[in-house]
């Protein structure tokens, strides 16, 4: 259709001139912050929308859009993850977001596990929004924010949320904590921000989520300008500026203008058919209204040629897929004219039927999507079809999409295990199971009786994210086998979170052994296929030989190398790899590659991180790399970021913030900037605050070491000893831990006066921990041994101070920097984010 030009006569007969004025006016200068512009379909909202964004962008400032889609409103956070910002009067996608948060195959929270306590701390305070102002912010909701940050600048931003009515409930969720100014204190642009929403009156299109629309978020809106069709009366007002010809006739003007009821996209295109076709109807007069409609849309694409016919099937192709569809999507759908796409999206563009930039069309309206879709006709099932197989590929996470595009051809067999696929994503996110899935997949899900599956595993995550081990394995055990294969690998990924955590030996072998036989599922579904594989490497690494965990690696890297292109969070996880490289490989080789993942997530000045809770992670491992080569100065500034970090997003998710207060703790008293009674303090306080009781050996290990240093030989040792026959009673528990904590239990005993004939037993009996510990720094632990055994054979005593520097100083030629800290007498390991989460 031709575009509108930007005059006012249009808003002069609508009598909405000044208002516009006025509105934009103080809109840029701040006075305003929210408008609401609403009307029926096609009556110039958005015209209106981007006349002012036009104004604001020449006034100095940027405008972003985000555009509601009926199809697409269950699919979580849809609409804001296609804000588009406004350039020259048009709407274009946002450079920093584009294809790559578009196509955002791989969606995982967290790098695709639940931490600790994380997940149920996330749905309650997801909850808690819901009654108070507070906040919490996905991972996703962090990167939209910071890419409008990014790209705005020091410039004041205005944000126009189109067909509001047809708004993502996660869309809607952050569009209102915006509005309440909410989160300001990491995004300042929210402060100044200005907020345009543009709806279509409920009389013609009814808003898909009508509490959260009409109750919670419009309210929130301060003026309003309502427009309205023109009448009949008025088409000669405004004929010159929609194109049309002044020798049409009146017989002929009356008609287009019943056709088009006063839209003024219709009545627009109409006119320009007019002036492209002999300002006359008469060649028309015999047909009905359907087929001028129909010749109004194709006529110009018949005309062109060969390509005529490519681009009538790549609007038909792009209506399936919804308002926006994505170049490599409509390639994808027309594979036997692949090669002609990029030259059939220019030609729909110059007809006006869409809008496009770099690799993302919009239809220019909702009316001209519908006029497409009925073309489908019996061309939709096939398309459909292929269209599964796109989405698959394409953005294999996005299970709510691709479940209601099977919907669509009534194939609810395949459709069913992609929602219960959705439920799990919604519970790794802190959402409630049933979040964002339509009524039609609630119901299927009933029909195969899923739907107390999907309650089940919320119970499930729910003991998970609590430290409840054995009370989610008795859900999942229960669950049984006879589920599709999507299905299965969910419950494998829950089944093999629950045995990783319990730190037993036997239980990880046993899990390495199921997940080997999964390692091709990412063949067929990519993003659990990849979720399982990274559990597969979290497992090998704790194995003495590192040749497989090596391997997994490897392959892991290798399979999100091919997607770095579109996919947004493979480069992200590639450096989530490396940020756990210390499980691999020494100290100070694994720093390196924790600098780079560092590096990667390092914020720009005057924005936030684009991930703050993996850039987090990132400074946490590197603030342990510091402390176990011996920098511990460097060490407490690392920490420092990430301390302050998780201050500055109040009320977010930082997974195990015990472990950086622990290491900031530690590095301090190394470099004797807090004495040992201070730490005492600290630490205690850490455990208050932040402890995971599920997981108390790293964290409270610490405490017990400083009650020695302190001379407290007594709590220490009584707290050494709790440690042990907790990791005991696992039964099979992992080396390293029942290592240090019985290490030092035994070091505790030989300082408070135990006779060291049996210290020296219990020692001796210890060595086989320390020739199964799992990680790289185990000959520089075999050498401490040995030195610490020779002195209770010569039965040299001394102050807990002394002891735990005599085995870094009885060693005169140490074949590592990192000798200064693992050599010392009380192992106080560094804590880390070993594997993914």
């Amino acid at each position: 259709m031709k575009q509108l030009q930007l005059t006012t006569t249009l808003w002069d007969t609508m009598g909405v001139t000044s208002e516009i004025q006025q509105l934009g006016s103080d809109l840029i200068s701040g006075k305003s912050k929210t408008a609401l512009i609403s009307g029926p379909p096609g009556s110039g909202k958005t015209w209106i929308t981007r006349y002012i964004a036009d104004s604001f962008a020449k006034s100095g400032g940027i405008s972003f859009r985000g555009v509601g889609d009926e199809g697409e409103a269950n699919r979580h956070l849809y609409t804001m993850l296609r804000v588009q910002a406004e350039t020259t009067g048009y709407f274009s996608p946002l450079a920093t977001l584009g294809k790559s948060v578009a196509k955002g195959a791989v969606h995982l929270a967290s790098v695709g596990l639940i931490d600790g306590r994380g997940a149920i701390e996330a749905a309650e305070q997801y909850a808690a929004r819901k009654k108070r102002s507070g906040l919490f912010l996905t991972e996703d909701e962090q990167s939209i924010l910071f890419d409008i940050a990014k790209d705005a600048g020091e410039r004041p931003v205005l944000l126009v949320a189109d067909n509001l009515h047809w708004w993502d409930k996660g869309s809607l969720a952050l569009l209102r904590s915006m509005l309440k100014g909410m989160a300001s204190k990491a995004y300042p642009f929210i402060d100044t921000l200005r907020i345009i929403a543009v709806t279509t009156d409920d009389t013609y299109q009814r808003p898909v989520w009508c509490e959260e629309y009409e109750k919670h978020t419009l309210p929130l809106f301060g003026r309003a300008i309502q427009t309205r069709y023109f009448n009949k009366e008025e088409l000669s007002e405004v004929a010159p500026s929609l194109g049309l010809p002044e020798q049409v006739t009146s017989q002929d003007r009356e008609f287009i203008f019943d056709i088009s009821g006063g839209h003024l996209s219709i009545l627009t295109g109409a006119c320009s058919f007019l002036a492209e076709n002999g300002a006359t109807l008469t060649s028309l007069r015999e047909r009905d209204e359907s087929r001028f409609i129909e010749d109004l849309f194709l006529e110009r694409l018949r005309k062109i040629g060969a390509l005529g016919g490519v681009s009538e099937r790549l609007l038909i192709a792009a209506s399936l897929v919804g308002n926006n569809a994505l170049r490599d999507e409509l390639e994808c759908l027309l594979s036997d004219d692949c090669e002609q796409v990029g030259a059939a999206i220019e030609i729909c563009r110059k007809l006006n039927f869409i809008d496009e930039s770099e690799d993302q069309i919009e239809f220019r309206h909702d009316f001209i999507k519908k006029y497409f879709v009925s073309r489908l006709k019996d061309r939709e099932i096939q398309l459909r079809k292929t269209f599964a197989e796109c989405l698959r590929s394409l953005t294999p996470g996005d299970y709510i999409r691709r479940a209601e595009n099977f919907m669509r051809f009534k194939n609810h067999k395949e459709a069913s295990p992609l929602f219960v696929a959705a439920v799990t994503e919604n519970l790794r996110n802190g959402r409630s199971w049933d979040d964002s899935i339509c009524i039609e997949g609630l119901k299927q899900m009933r029909h195969f009786g899923y739907d107390d599956l999907a309650k089940d595993f919320s119970k499930a995550y729910q003991h998970l994210a609590c430290g409840e081990n054995i009370e989610a394995s008795y859900i999942i055990e229960g669950l049984g086998q006879a589920y599709p294969s999507v299905i299965l690998a969910e419950i494998e990924f829950i089944r093999s979170l629950i045995e990783l955590n319990l730190r037993s030996n036997s239980r990880r072998q046993r899990l390495i052994v199921r997940l080997e036989g999964w390692t091709e599922h990412i063949d067929r579904e990519f993003e659990q296929g990849l979720r399982l594989q990274i559990i597969l490497r979290s497992a090998l690494v704790l194995n003495r030989d590192k040749s497989k965990a090596r391997a997994i690696d490897e392959k892991i890297v290798r399979s999100l190398s091919n997607r770095i292109n579109f996919d947004k969070k493979a480069e992200s996880l590639i450096h989530a790899i490396g940020r756990s490289a210390e499980s691999l490989l020494l100290p100070d080789i694994a720093i390196n590659r924790v600098r780079k993942a560092v590096k990667y997530h390092e914020p720009d000045a005057g924005l936030p991180p684009r991930e703050p809770s993996e850039y987090f992670r990132c400074l946490n491992n590197l603030t342990a790399l510091h402390i176990a080569n011996g920098e511990y100065g460097r060490a407490v500034k690392e920490a420092g970021k990430a301390i302050e970090l998780a201050d500055c997003f109040e009320g977010m998710i930082f997974p195990r913030r015990d472990m950086v207060h622990t290491l900031d703790i530690m590095a301090r008293f190394r470099m004797k900037s807090i004495n040992v009674k201070s730490a005492i303090k600290m630490q205690t306080r850490v455990i208050e605050n932040y402890g995971v009781a599920s997981d108390p050996y790293y964290i409270k290990n610490h405490l017990a070491v400083y009650y020695c240093l302190n001379g407290d030989l007594q709590k220490g040792q009584t707290l050494f000893q709790r440690l042990r026959e907790q990791l005991l009673e696992i039964g099979d528990p992992e080396p390293n831990p029942l290592y240090f904590v019985s290490a030092n239990m035994c070091c505790a005993q030989y300082l408070a006066g135990e006779n060291a004939q049996n210290c020296l037993c219990q020692w001796q009996e210890l060595e086989v921990l320390v020739d199964n510990n799992p990680y790289e720094i185990r000959q520089m632990l075999q050498k401490r041994h040995k030195l610490i055994e020779n002195t209770f054979k010569q039965g040299l005593r001394m102050s807990p101070v002394e002891w735990d520097v005599y085995s870094i100083q009885a060693d005169h030629y140490p074949s590592s920097h990192c000798w200064q800290e693992i050599g010392r007498g009380f192992r106080m390991p560094d804590v880390q984010f070993w594997s993914m989460f």
